[in-house]
């Protein structure tokens, strides 16, 4: 019941964040160095990641140029917060290793606080 009561509550925590993001009022956000930026993030287009379900690596592409300060984080169905090292291969791409981790489901957080981008992608690990 307990672990119900959590997957729920992440799940809903999930759905409320991906719909809380972006601008689209048209007024902007607040980029670097605090300067206004007046573009909306298109929030569907910013972040690939692959493979899904990963085995070693995950792979992430940032196809934005307004996120400067990328975070990561990692979350296991349940809930709990699993340190990881990624990997900045070039100015936007990231790679998280997953293969310490076991088998089943995960969500990754992305933020940028300049922005005030954030996002939870799920993925699988085999």
């Amino acid at each position: 019941m307990r672990k119900l009561l959590l997957l729920s509550t992440i799940l809903l925590l999930t759905v409320s964040i991906g719909f809380s993001q972006g601008s689209k009022d048209g007024k902007g956000y607040v980029g670097e160095n605090n300067n206004l930026i007046q573009r909306p993030l298109d929030l569907e287009q910013i972040v690939e990641f692959y493979p899904n379900p990963a085995i070693d690596f995950l792979n992430i592409d940032i196809k934005s140029e307004d996120l400067v300060q990328i975070e990561f984080e990692v979350y296991d169905i349940i809930g709990n917060s699993i340190k990881v090292s990624p990997e900045k291969l070039s100015r936007n791409k990231y790679r998280v290793p997953v293969s310490d981790l076991h088998s089943g489901y995960y969500m990754l957080i992305i933020r940028d606080p300049y922005s005030r981008y954030r996002r939870i992608f799920k993925f699988g690990k085999r």
